[in-house]
């Protein structure tokens, strides 16, 4: 084992190694074949990755208030039904 230098002045490396850094990069190829749940395609997650804290924030709280209010209403029995089950 050898210790590598952490990558400096990078914008969203959060002094994280360069492996762990690109264990969420997304091939152009793997695009058509994954979930379109998984969470290397949540824009959030893209803005701290390139070190936009503050969109990733924004973006966060948008997906939070959308899913709070999609329970607010099936709790007001305005029909929940599940998707495939």
């Amino acid at each position: 084992w050898k210790h590598t230098m952490k990558p400096e002045g990078e914008p969203g490396s959060r002094n994280l190694p360069k492996f762990t850094m690109t264990l969420n990069e997304l091939f152009e190829d793997e695009r058509a074949t994954i979930c379109p749940t998984d969470t290397r395609l949540r824009p959030d997650q893209h803005f701290l990755e390139v070190g936009q804290y503050s969109k990733a924030n924004d973006e966060k709280l948008r997906v939070e208030q959308k899913q709070r209010a999609a329970r607010k209403a099936a709790e007001q029995g305005e029909g929940y039904k599940p998707k495939w089950f």
